[in-house]
């Protein structure tokens, strides 16, 4: 393999989208063995009505060509005022929304997702349920997808277990059958491994992989079938991610995008690449404290409850990338440059950029 030279989102190249990742509590009502982010449910360290809406009203201000949310904590299905905030997002940005996903354990009932669908006359949404089988039930897994299919776009990531890898393989093959009557996608998440979790766990085995793979594409092939279409609400991604290698005497430009096989195979390996953070990422913490990347790599922080953070002079800047591979999905999507100067005149692009929408924002 070549070297990577540049990688990241097609449309972060060209236009200012900004996908936030708002982790709007910390809190979960699971208690997953290999998690490593839940704390138990506490009624009074949620965020207020107040917090949310002003923080809103600093994303609408950034005025971007367009916004994809996801929504995830924790569990974000639990916090009192999930409602409230979708409203919120309803009513200031509407229509600038590209998708809302919101990234749960699928414990609500069937009637709770239900509700999501006096949204859609503005906004797409996307219902990512990530299937633990310590809680998950296939029967009320089912009965929300039977729901929504057709309405809401929906995708389950199954986590791919080794303890309870016969527990998955069961789950696996009664989704595989009902998707022959309901549309949902379904993906086999592979687990990370501690401390740092940017690399897959080492207790898989070769025939645990190759299952992993079998099965993905029996799956697909039932997606694919002609014979067993069914109608798909709205399913595409608002982000191409690709990567772009040097080889000996060319370069590729590779937008066959897999996070999974990526990391096995190395292709996520940007240490020392100069991410542009702020640029196409607002990630935001349940106590309003926010970043331009889903990363520690960055020291840049601010808090959007207090303050509008696309207004601070830095807030887009480089960061060199310490990591042996990008451990989150979410900052695959920044733009990466191998090249410093590269990177510092992308910068000076997008800063420019940004400055225009907030001198329109204020002129409206």
């Amino acid at each position: 393999m070549g070297k990577i030279i540049r990688q990241g989102a097609v449309e972060t190249l060209y236009e200012m989208p900004l996908k936030v990742n708002w982790g709007i509590t910390t809190m979960c009502n699971y208690a997953c063995e290999y998690c490593y982010g839940q704390n138990p449910i506490d009624k009074n360290k949620f965020t207020t009505r107040e917090q949310l809406k002003k923080a809103v009203e600093h994303i609408a201000k950034s005025n971007r060509t367009k916004y994809e949310f996801t929504l995830v904590g924790g569990e974000p299905t639990v916090h009192p005022e999930f409602w409230y905030l979708m409203d919120e997002l309803y009513s200031q940005l509407g229509e600038r929304i590209e998708s809302v996903f919101i990234i749960t354990n699928g414990s609500k009932s069937s009637e709770w997702f239900s509700n999501l669908k006096k949204y859609l006359d503005k906004m797409h949404i996307r219902v990512v349920i990530s299937i633990h089988l310590q809680y998950a039930k296939f029967e009320h897994i089912e009965k929300i997808i039977k729901d929504l299919s057709g309405d809401i776009g929906i995708t389950l990531n199954l986590m791919l277990e080794i303890d309870r890898f016969e527990d998955v393989k069961t789950f696996f093959y009664k989704a595989l059958e009902l998707r022959k009557l309901y549309s949902f996608n379904l993906s086999i998440n592979l687990l990370r491994e501690a401390p740092n979790f940017d690399a897959v766990d080492s207790r898989y085995t070769n025939e645990i992989l190759e299952w992993r793979d079998d099965a993905s594409k029996i799956f697909r092939k039932v997606v694919d079938d002609e014979s067993k279409k069914l109608p798909i609400a709205y399913d595409r991604a608002t982000f191409t991610i690709f990567e772009e290698i040097e080889n000996l005497d060319s370069t590729t430009f590779n937008t066959d995008y897999d996070r999974n096989k990526w990391l096995i195979e190395g292709k996520l390996n940007c240490k020392g690449m100069k991410c542009i953070s702020g640029a196409s990422i607002l990630k935001i913490g349940p106590n309003g404290e926010c970043k331009g990347m889903v990363c520690t790599a960055t020291k840049k922080q601010s808090n959007i409850f207090e303050c509008n953070p696309f207004l601070e002079e830095d807030w887009i800047h480089i960061v060199e990338c310490p990591y042996r591979n990008c451990g989150c999905n979410v900052n695959h999507i920044i733009p990466k440059f191998e090249s410093e100067i590269e990177a510092e005149l992308f910068l000076e692009i997008v800063r420019s950029k940004q400055e225009k929408m907030l001198d329109a924002n204020k002129k409206n």
